[in-house]
C-alpha cells in the first residue's frame, strides 16, 4: 500500500473535547450485571459480591465516567427500586429486555462501585482533554457501498497545547499501511506513548476461552524524524499514541 500522509494544524479546530465522551455504561442486560460484574457466589467475588477479575478488566479501560443503569433498561427503571435493604426490594418483570429484574444490584450498589473504581479513573481522563483537530488524509482510498469513497486510514487528533493525541484505524483487511503524521504549524519532537490493538487475522475475536486474542499492546515501531512521526500499521488495526510537540 502507498504511504498515507496525515496532517494536523492547530488552527483548524473542531471543538473542545469533554473527557466524558470516553465513558461507558453498565446495563442490566444478559449477564452484564448478574454473573458478570456482580456474582457473590463466584470464587473471584470480593466481600461486596463484585467480581475482582471483571473489575480489574474494567479498570484497564480507564473509563472517566460510567453511566447507569445503561441503555434501554433505563426506560423502565426507578432508582428507588435499587436502594435500601436488598431483602425488601421488588422483583419485577423488566420490559425493555423481557427479563426478571431482582434489584440486588441497584442505585446503592452502583454508587459503591463508583467510589471503589471509577472516581480515581476520572483523573486519568485529563490526558484526553483538549481541542479536537481536523485531520487531512492524503493516501489510498476505496469505494464502499454506503459511504462512497473513503480512506483506508481514518482517525482523529486531540491537541492539548503540549501534546498531540492521535487515534488511527487501518481498515484494509490484508495490507500493512505506511503512515506519516505531521503538524503543519509545528513539529513533532518525540513520542510519549503508543499502543496497537490488533489480532492474528480478520476473523479473530475474543472469547471466554481466548480472552486476549485481540488486545492492546505497547507499539515500539514508531519513529520521529525531521519533525514527523513515521510508522506502519498492520491490517485491521487500531493505533493510539501521544506525541510531544516542539516549540
Amino acid at each position: 500500500m502507498k504511504e498515507t500522509i496525515i496532517t494536523f494544524h492547530t488552527a483548524f479546530r473542531i471543538g473542545e473535547v469533554d473527557p466524558c465522551i470516553f465513558g461507558g455504561f453498565l446495563e442490566h442486560m444478559g449477564r452484564a450485571v448478574y454473573e458478570g460484574v456482580y456474582q457473590p457466589d463466584s470464587a473471584h467475588a470480593d466481600a461486596n459480591g463484585w467480581r475482582g477479575d471483571v473489575l480489574a478488566a474494567l479498570e484497564g479501560l480507564r473509563y472517566p465516567v460510567m453511566r447507569y443503569p445503561g441503555g434501554n433498561f433505563a426506560s423502565g427503571y426507578h432508582w428507588l427500586d435499587g436502594v435500601g435493604p436488598r431483602a425488601e426490594r421488588p422483583v419485577m418483570r423488566e420490559l425493555a429486555w423481557q427479563s426478571t429484574e431482582i434489584n440486588q444490584v441497584g442505585t446503592d450498589e452502583f454508587v459503591q462501585l463508583c467510589r471503589s473504581i471509577y472516581y480515581p479513573l476520572a483523573m486519568m481522563s485529563q490526558r484526553r482533554r483538549g481541542v479536537s483537530l481536523q485531520m487531512a488524509v492524503n493516501g489510498p482510498r476505496y469505494t464502499g457501498a454506503t459511504h462512497g469513497e473513503v480512506a483506508f486510514i481514518d482517525g482523529s487528533g486531540i491537541w492539548d497545547g503540549r501534546s498531540l493525541h492521535v487515534l488511527l484505524t487501518n481498515r484494509h483487511q490484508t495490507d500493512t499501511a505506511p503512515v506519516q503524521i505531521h503538524l503543519a504549524d509545528g513539529t513533532i519532537s518525540g513520542l510519549e506513548s503508543a499502543e496497537l490493538l490488533t489480532g492474528p487475522d480478520a476473523q479473530a475475536a475474543n472469547s471466554y476461552e481466548e480472552p486476549n486474542l485481540i488486545r492492546a499492546q505497547a507499539f515500539a515501531e514508531v519513529g520521529v524524524r525531521n519533525g514527523r512521526a513515521v510508522f506502519e500499521l498492520p491490517p485491521l488495526s487500531v493505533f493510539a499514541a501521544t506525541f510531544l510537540l516542539g516549540d
